[in-house]
């Protein structure tokens, strides 16, 4: 297992607890994913301006016999006609798991056919 499966989140809708999208646990309880994953959870406007309230359901997929969590919108930067954002930060209510280990972010940028790994979940 890669280092960074340790900090793949899947987000899931808020009744069906199908997968969404995805997020990156980036510290011990917070997670960064698009606010537009987190408005397919919750079926809201994706352009809404108004911080969701309503609790968020993550899990870590790569993780073995990890729980669903919840996890609520602290930072909440929707697409609008203003301005590109599509960005949304969860924080984790209770412990994550033992193995999860936050992203370690970095400004290197990627030479010419450097090779690199996607992540998402795709509906099935």
């Amino acid at each position: 297992m890669a280092l960074i499966d340790h900090a793949i989140v899947k987000i899931t809708h808020r009744e069906s607890s199908s997968s969404v999208g995805g997020g990156c646990l980036v510290s011990k309880k917070h997670i960064l994913t698009c606010a537009h994953v987190i408005a397919a959870a919750l079926d809201m406007d994706g352009k809404s301006q108004n911080t969701p309230q309503d609790t968020i359901h993550v899990q870590f997929p790569f993780l073995k016999n990890t729980p669903l969590l919840d996890a609520k919108v602290v930072i909440w930067k929707p697409k609008s006609d203003d301005h590109p954002s599509d960005i949304a930060v969860l924080e984790i209510s209770g412990e994550i798991p033992t193995d999860a280990i936050p992203a370690r972010i970095s400004d290197v940028a990627l030479k010419d056919f450097q090779a690199f790994k996607a992540y998402g979940f795709p509906i099935i």
